[in-house]
């Protein structure tokens, strides 16, 4: 609505047209707390740009007409979503698994039945005119002058923007999981063909311990896909294809840790199984000691990652640091850690993790059980998505055998052992320790490299003299005639299926190097196979080593 004209420039889609007319672009966008307005263009025009743009919490028109048509865009978005599961999952999640009182609760984008109410202008312009307001803004402003004129600037501008003193209300009560809301199990019926469990872990507040990152350590083991993974299990069990885990945080309230996992046809049929084996993982962190190491890679990956940042766009960096802003103020951390903010990771605080992981306790989650076989067995009906849905108590027995459960217990009751065996992930030898620039100091070209050892062999080599990153790039084609599809459809089956098969043969080895920002992709087409890798200098010899190893040699996963 901002954006439909103010007092100052009142014609409708001033500021739109100024902006893309000189090579700029904006946009905006409402989180549960926060409101983000923000624009790039072309530097001469940022003066201009900028006084236009601080109208907007200054004057703004809000017109009957303009109020209608962005009602109707905003409908129009919603129904360009409609259909989405992720969407009618966290809807369900939002509206019927926590509590209905807080503000968690609320349905969170809006469409043409919830906006098109008597009044709605009155509203948009009360609320407008109590808080936006001075002390609850934060400006950031990026261009090629001087930060003394960028400050000029941003006075001229903004400083008439009135400060209302506004007392923001306590957001985190009524709290949005009381226990009352936990131990449930939700099973909902998808758009799609999809199976999909979700286990949502309800948790303290976290904000402050910033220095730790307790949901973080806990996310690199359990979301883990390397050797010794809970996903590595689980798959070899046959119960699922995918598995992520991530970490949120709730109003200010509490934080929730999420593991969830694709389900196969057999883990869809056996999910309490699945379950089972989660917290078996869960109950084994449990009762070993913390591994610093874990710790000390991730801290030396954000201290690199920052070092050897890439530039971002202007637009992307003002929205970041705008909103960054707001949480150092919050939490009392100097403005001088403001770019550096989310790569800090100080304390290895044992206690700290360790009390969050004895937290994880059965009786603290919310289970999403997605799968069209549900159809037949729901009882509700969410309203915004109208997504069909049952809700039961987990039995307290089976919360208990949770919190209980091992993989011994597992194991023994199916009369197996298993070889594959969850626990910490190993050191990750492909870290990048040595982050030293090699760079030409003129303009390279190709040089093409005596290969006289090798039987048909060609080799390019050009030295970077451009991007002053301690990476590199590598491309290896290999030629054969065997993936020639043209021939016959059977060589073009062989050839999708061999790449799939080389893909997951390298899985774990992959995602060590992934986590080192080391990648690789593997394409094929009728010359041969194309691998191409990317990532730090240190460490990435092994990797191109052990993937043209990997993906040549017939393991397991070939014979399945």
């Amino acid at each position: 609505m901002l954006f439909l004209g103010t007092e100052k420039y009142p014609v409708e889609n001033h500021y739109g047209k100024f902006i893309s007319e000189h090579g700029g672009s904006k946009n905006a966008g409402t989180s549960f707390l926060t409101t983000y307005y923000y624009f790039d263009i072309a530097n001469e025009h940022l003066h201009t740009a900028s006084d236009i743009f601080s109208q907007f919490f200054k004057c703004p028109l809000f017109t009957e007409e303009a109020v209608e048509r962005e009602i109707n865009a905003v409908d129009s978005e919603f129904r360009k979503n409609y259909q989405l599961d992720s969407r009618k999952l966290y809807q369900v999640f939002k509206s019927h698994a926590a509590n209905p009182l807080s503000h968690f609760s609320k349905f969170q984008t809006g469409n043409l039945e919830y906006l098109s109410k008597p009044g709605i202008r009155d509203a948009l312009i009360k609320f407008h005119s109590e808080y936006y307001s001075s002390d609850i803004m934060n400006l950031c402003i990026y261009g090629k002058e001087s930060i003394e004129d960028l400050e000029k600037l941003a006075i001229e501008t903004f400083e008439d923007v009135e400060n209302k003193n506004v007392k923001l209300e306590d957001r985190s009560e009524p709290h949005p999981f009381p226990l009352e809301t936990l131990g449930k199990l939700f099973k909902i019926v998808p758009s799609k063909d999809i199976r999909k469990l979700s286990i949502k872990w309800i948790l303290p507040d976290t904000k402050q311990l910033y220095k730790v990152k307790p949901g973080n350590y806990i996310s690199q083991i359990l979301g883990h896909e390397g050797p010794n993974s809970l996903l590595g299990y689980l798959i070899r069990e046959g119960l699922v294809t995918e598995l992520s885990s991530s970490f949120d945080h709730v109003l200010d309230a509490c934080d929730y840790f999420t593991v969830s996992v694709t389900l196969t046809e057999e883990g869809e049929e056996n999910y309490q199984k699945v379950m089972r084996i989660i917290f078996a993982a869960v109950n084994h962190l449990k009762e070993q000691d913390l591994k610093n190491y874990i710790f000390e890679e991730e801290q030396t990956m954000n201290k690199i990652s920052f070092e050897n940042e890439v530039k971002q766009k202007a637009i992307s960096t003002t929205r970041h640091l705008a909103g960054r802003i707001k949480k150092l103020v919050d939490r009392n951390i100097s403005m001088d850690q403001l770019l550096y903010y989310p790569y800090i990771l100080e304390d290895f605080d044992e206690e700290a993790i360790k009390s969050h992981i004895n937290e994880m306790k059965a009786h603290k989650t919310i289970v999403m059980f997605t799968t069209k076989k549900h159809h037949t067995k729901t009882d509700q009906i969410e309203a915004v998505y109208n997504t069909d849905f049952s809700c039961e108590d987990i039995s307290q027995e089976f919360l208990d055998e949770l919190d209980k459960i091992t993989f011994e217990d597992i194991e023994s009751k199916e009369e197996v052992m298993h070889k594959y065996k969850f626990d910490y992930p190993p050191k990750n030898e492909f870290i990048p320790y040595n982050t030293e620039i090699m760079k030409a100091d003129t303009l390279q070209e190709f040089d093409k490299l005596d290969t006289s050892t090798f039987k048909n062999c060609t080799l390019w080599f050009k030295m970077d003299d451009k991007f002053d990153q301690p990476k590199v790039n590598v491309k290896a084609i290999l030629r054969t005639n065997d993936l020639d599809h043209r021939i016959n459809v059977k060589s073009k089956v062989f050839k999708n299926l061999w790449s799939s098969l080389a893909r997951e043969n390298l899985r774990e080895f992959a995602y060590c190097a992934s986590l080192a920002q080391i990648h690789y992709s593997l394409s094929t087409n009728v010359e041969g196979v194309t691998f191409s890798f990317h990532g730090f200098n240190d460490g990435i010899q092994n990797f191109i080593k052990e993937v043209m190893k990997l993906s040549s040699t017939r393991d397991q996963s070939f014979d399945q």
